[in-house]
């Protein structure tokens, strides 16, 4: 007969593998908890892996991009000139004249006809002016030519006419001087807004914006940010660089920025 054992021995092993397998058991729940949760989680914007991704603001380990971020300083006009009275502040009405081409070999038809319209939206954005669009036929008949360029010895009966039919109080001259849609896409255009009364330009500017420039750049994906950004996961800054009329509208809106503030 075995003897009984002492007070303060240790307990018979017999109760481990009962325990043992009851941790385990608890665990397997726990653990099964945890992926439905996830599961669940999944199909909800907070516990999405690609949603959480969308909100962080730094790289992490959820998307395999970082976030659209643009680094370094943008491009500044720098060829601006402003009339140094305030008569530009009592211009109301506008007349956009037909957008002409230098000689340029790099300027074609096919940017003016991309280029005008956002010119003339942008100019509209800006809630400067009353904008009146002239088309070549109008002009022609009114001065006799179907486009005129501000360097254009321009007839004063000319202007007066342009005055009469339309009640504006400035004449707004483009001309396309660069035109590059392949990669890196440039726009460049010369642009004078003249008075009707006694032909003084009244604000001028003369730029080039240039993909191949790393400011111009980061302007250009900067007002992306700002102003065209998709909705969809695949929108991205660096869609501007690809884009003529995207690049033209961001380069029409940068030039218009340097209009005074009314």
């Amino acid at each position: 007969m075995n003897p009984a054992p002492r007070a303060g021995s240790p307990a018979t092993p017999s109760a481990t593998p009962a325990l043992g397998f009851a941790l385990g058991a608890a665990a397997l729940v726990v653990l099964a908890l945890l992926v439905g949760l996830l599961g669940t989680g999944c199909a909800t914007d907070g516990f999405s892996a690609k949603a959480l991704s969308a909100k962080l603001p730094f790289d992490n380990p959820f998307s395999d991009t970082t976030p659209d971020r643009v680094i370094g300083p943008s491009y500044r006009l720098s060829n601006v000139h402003v009339h140094p009275s305030d008569r530009l502040a009592q211009v109301r009405r506008v007349v956009l004249l037909p957008m002409t081409l230098s000689d340029d070999a790099s300027t074609s038809s096919a940017g003016r006809d991309t280029l005008q319209p956002l010119l003339i939206s942008e100019l509209g954005k800006t809630k400067h002016f009353e904008v009146i669009q002239l088309t070549s036929a109008q002009l022609k008949q009114w001065t006799g030519r179907a486009e005129w360029t501000a360097e254009d010895p321009i007839p004063p009966d000319a202007l007066g006419r342009m005055r009469e039919e339309t009640a504006a109080d400035a004449v707004l001259f483009a001309r396309l001087t660069q035109f590059r849609a392949y990669q890196p896409i440039a726009v460049g255009w010369s642009l004078k807004l003249v008075s009707l009364v006694d032909a003084r330009i009244l604000w001028s500017v003369d730029e080039i914006f240039d993909a191949g420039e790393p400011t111009v750049v980061n302007a250009a994906r900067r007002y992306y940010l700002e102003h065209q950004a998709d909705d969809s996961a695949l929108g991205d800054s660096r869609a501007m660089l690809n884009s003529p009329r995207r690049f033209g509208r961001y380069a029409a809106h940068a030039t218009f920025a340097s209009l005074p503030p009314r």
